[in-house]
C-alpha cells in the first residue's frame, strides 16, 4: 500500500502509473485487490502483468480487481 501512496504523492511529477508484475504462482493476483482499489480511489494508473509466470490460469483473479 505504500507504493500506491507514494504513487498518489507524485503522481504527474516523476510517477506515471502503478504497476504490479512477478511471480502470480507465488502471489495471486487476487491478494492486491485492496492495491489496485486505493490506487482507482486515488486516481492513479494501473497496470498489471499476469499470464507470464504460472500460465494462463493465474489470470484467473483479475475480474476480482474490478
Amino acid at each position: 500500500m505504500q507504493t500506491v501512496e507514494t504513487a498518489k504523492k507524485y503522481l504527474g511529477d516523476v510517477v506515471c502509473a502503478v504497476d504490479i508484475a512477478g511471480a502470480e504462482g507465488l502471489f495471486p493476483t487476487e491478494n492486491f485487490a485492496p492495491v489496485f482499489a486505493k490506487a482507482r480511489e486515488y486516481g492513479v494508473p494501473m497496470t498489471l502483468h499476469a499470464g507470464e509466470a504460472a500460465g494462463p490460469d493465474s489470470m484467473d483473479g483479475i475480474d476480482k480487481l474490478d
